[in-house]
């Protein structure tokens, strides 16, 4: 039986570092809410491989990347509007719905 831990655990102060900008820190404390305490620290575990050297290297990368997706800049959303095939579309399609509950409702009979 393996007695000896190989779990890594990296902590990371976002909210005291003084290597991030103020935008940074936001941008961080924003797009990786979900994963920082509330004491600030962002905090990545792992223990999936046998030795503590892979496993420490494989926390590293994952938190490479978790910062540079969170600090990546995303380019503003252009409105649209749908094409006018796109509305005749939708319509045809609800008023085809709208005949075939028609015609499951039950009407009276004419006498």
């Amino acid at each position: 039986m393996n007695k000896t831990s190989s779990k890594i655990t990296l902590h990371f102060d976002v909210e005291g570092s003084p290597s991030l900008t103020d935008e940074q820190r936001r941008r961080i404390a924003w797009r990786l809410a979900t994963r920082i305490a509330k004491d600030g620290c962002l905090r990545l575990r792992s223990q999936r491989h046998r030795s503590q050297a892979a496993n420490k290297q494989e926390t590293i990368e994952r938190f490479v990347q978790l910062l540079a997706g969170a600090l990546e800049r995303r380019r503003p959303r252009r409105e649209t509007k749908p094409s006018r095939a796109a509305k005749r579309r939708r319509l045809e399609e609800k008023r085809r719905r709208a005949g075939l509950k028609q015609t499951r409702s039950r009407r009276p009979a004419d006498d």
